[in-house]
């Protein structure tokens, strides 16, 4: 018997239950669906060549683990602010 793997969070349940929204979605659903991911003023669709995929997606997770990482630091930034302002007063 194969056992299923899952990527880390995810179960049996949660891949079910993804399975089904989408095996019950109308197409009108479906298309509001696909048409809201062009909503997004941040982001953009572009074509480029497959060959070319795997770099640009390490170029995306570099830039968003720096943004991470730049947030999280701003967050630790801000708390030290405070502990300061706490201290003074």
């Amino acid at each position: 018997m194969i056992k299923n793997r899952f990527p880390a969070g995810w179960d049996e349940k949660m891949v079910q239950e993804v399975i089904d929204h989408y095996e019950n979605q109308t197409e009108e659903e479906a298309l509001a669906e696909d048409e809201s991911a062009f909503d997004d003023p941040n982001r953009t669709l572009m074509e480029i060549p497959k060959e070319l995929v795997p770099i640009v997606r390490k170029l995306i997770a570099r830039y968003e683990m720096t943004i991470t990482k730049a947030e999280s630091l701003a967050g630790k930034e801000r708390v030290r602010r405070k502990r300061i302002s706490r201290t003074q007063s």
